[in-house]
């Protein structure tokens, strides 16, 4: 699930796409918030989420790895609460699309402590000084429909995400009573990707929030931090993007990648950024 439109994306999701000819990619791009003019914003989360699952139901997919990037990472959160919106409360039954949701891959993640000031002040209200703020402001930040979408249709208590909230993703229980979705995969993995210089998201806060460390590591790796309580396991970490250093799927884990010195979505840059990445998604794939 993309940000502002899927061109940035296109030498990433080629090479996913030359790695196995047998897996298919569904790319899905929401207009309103990709520099297009539309006459309407972004639908509710709700309405992504059963769209998004018909196009499986009518493609006969039953099982996928949600992958989203920035805004898209927004959109992730708000469906795998269920609700859908924090304006109502849980429904009876979970969602449809949550069964089918293996593992999940957020890029950039806009709803980890959204409820800090960076998120919102960074893209609507800072006054831009270096290229990569100027670019930002004038390319997404001033963009209109972008604009309205950020500005009129954008609340934090609807996808914010706590670990709380990302230890049930993983466990698949259902917002409502804490049941179990009934499928077959008793936890789901989840991976995050931060970059260490973002100018949107406070990617050095994040880190330390998830993993608990007080200094990076390019990977790390929590086995089963989908059952820790209050951190009290300690993650694997990494020195570096190896594939000898990757490790094999299992249940309930979440793994954290960290570049220093990058900014928001210059993970997509070159092959050797997103190489880590795509090597996750693979494992993903292949462990499900």
């Amino acid at each position: 699930m993309e940000s502002i439109g899927l061109h940035p994306y296109t030498p990433f999701i080629r090479d996913l796409a030359s790695r196995d000819s047998e897996v298919g990619i569904l790319l899905i791009e929401l207009l309103p918030i990709s520099m297009h003019v539309t006459a309407h914003p972004v639908p509710p989360a709700l309405l992504i989420a059963s769209a998004l699952n018909s196009i499986l139901d009518d493609l006969g997919i039953s099982r996928i790895v949600l992958a989203s990037h920035s805004y898209g990472t927004f959109v992730t959160s708000c469906i795998l609460h269920d609700s859908c919106t924090s304006h109502s409360s849980p429904p009876a039954e979970p969602h449809p699309l949550l069964s089918k949701i293996a593992h999940v891959l957020l890029i950039d993640p806009i709803p980890i402590l959204l409820h800090l000031p960076p998120v919102a002040f960074n893209f609507l209200y800072r006054l831009p000084s270096s290229a990569s703020e100027w670019q930002l402001w004038y390319f997404a930040s001033t963009d209109p429909d972008i604009a309205r979408t950020l500005g009129r249709a954008f609340f934090w208590t609807e996808g914010v995400a706590w670990k709380e909230d990302i230890r049930r993703w993983m466990r698949i229980e259902h917002s409502g009573d804490g049941a179990s979705l009934g499928v077959s995969r008793r936890r789901r993995n989840i991976a995050v990707v931060l970059a260490g210089a973002d100018q949107i998201v406070p990617a050095e806060y994040v880190r330390r929030y998830l993993t608990g460390e007080p200094e990076p590591s390019l990977r790390w790796v929590g086995e089963g931090w989908a059952d820790w309580v209050d951190d009290e396991f300690s993650g694997e970490i990494a020195t570096g993007f190896d594939k000898n250093t990757a490790r094999s799927v299992t249940e309930g884990d979440l793994e954290v990648l960290f570049y220093p010195g990058l900014n928001h979505a210059m993970v997509f840059d070159t092959p050797e950024r997103w190489g880590p990445v795509l090597e996750v998604l693979e494992r993903f794939i292949q462990g499900d």
